[in-house]
């Protein structure tokens, strides 16, 4: 897989005691979509992204009403850049507890399946870049982890009345289960089932912290997701529903050998997704391009 590179690292600071939490903290390139077989607080419930009335836009720009759906087509077909943020709750020693968002950036092309209102969607993870609302502090996920992730086949369903509907799936990255669903994540870096998969020497997926304590983390991850929204003028947003399971195998520093407790934000709000269409031929390096003009300013 080629990617273009892509700076992945916190756009805003942690804690001292959260840089150690952040080498941990499940890197949301499980909810894309990307694995082994996921104003922004508009919706109340994932019912709300797929009923009537308003959808609001993630990173800004105009509101599209519901669709009418003899009105307006709802053919999906072509390239799409696809942004999601999910936002993790980490319990941190001393400090409590940290809000930290991740957002990730893929590109998605889509085609005609064979049921109504389905299309086949093949997508590429091209960044990912952690962010915190805490103090000073820096987490990198390294070039070679986006590239390590497996290009993953999806279906949309887009209804009548323009509802899209992505179901669940399971990802699982740095090892290899017999039962991806049920199977308990190795914990150590001697267990058979983990895999180098992002080829560097080390076990699992090598993520970096750096701060008041610099070193890499090995990791084993595991989570699932689905999405549900609205297309409407020729866009799509919704929201995202995902849980998370993380293993660290090992770590350069002993310090970061402990996980560090987290879990998504209580508030399905705080998970969303957008689509906006790109011209055929688009590559990552263009969806990153593109990020601010597609999503808003706050885009990474």
């Amino acid at each position: 897989m080629s990617l273009a590179p892509f700076v992945c690292s916190s756009l805003r600071p942690f804690s001292p005691a959260g840089r150690l939490a952040a080498a941990v903290l499940l890197v949301s390139t499980l909810s894309p979509g990307c694995g082994e077989s996921r104003n922004e607080r508009g919706f109340t419930d994932l019912a709300d992204a797929g009923g009537g009335g308003a959808t609001p836009a993630p990173g800004g720009g105009p509101t599209p009403d519901a669709p009418d759906a003899a009105a307006e087509p709802t053919d999906l077909t072509g390239t799409w850049a696809q942004r999601q943020i999910t936002v993790s709750n980490v319990d941190v020693p001393v400090v409590g507890t940290t809000r930290t968002p991740t957002v990730s950036l893929l590109l998605v092309e889509a085609t005609p399946a064979d049921a109504p209102g389905a299309f086949d969607l093949h997508l590429t993870t091209c960044g990912i870049t952690m962010g915190s609302d805490a103090d000073p502090a820096r987490t990198v996920v390294p070039d070679a982890f986006v590239s390590a992730l497996p290009e993953v086949d999806r279906r949309a369903v887009i209804g009548d009345d323009g509802t899209y509907t992505v179901d669940w799936l399971t990802q699982v990255h740095g090892a290899r289960l017999t039962d991806p669903e049920n199977d308990a994540l190795p914990t150590s870096a001697d267990d058979p089932r983990v895999v180098d998969q992002d080829g560097d020497g080390r076990p699992g997926l090598t993520v970096r912290v750096t701060g008041l304590v610099d070193g890499e983390v090995y990791v084993a991850q595991r989570g699932r997701d689905r999405m549900v929204g609205r297309f409407a003028l020729g866009r799509v947003d919704g929201l995202v529903e995902w849980t998370s399971e993380q293993a660290v195998l090992d770590a350069e520093v002993e310090l970061l050998r402990t996980p560090v407790p987290s879990r998504p934000e209580a508030d399905p709000a705080a998970h969303v997704f957008g689509l906006r269409r790109l011209p055929a031929g688009s590559t990552c390096a263009d969806v990153v391009a593109n990020a601010p003009a597609s999503f808003g300013t706050d885009a990474p």
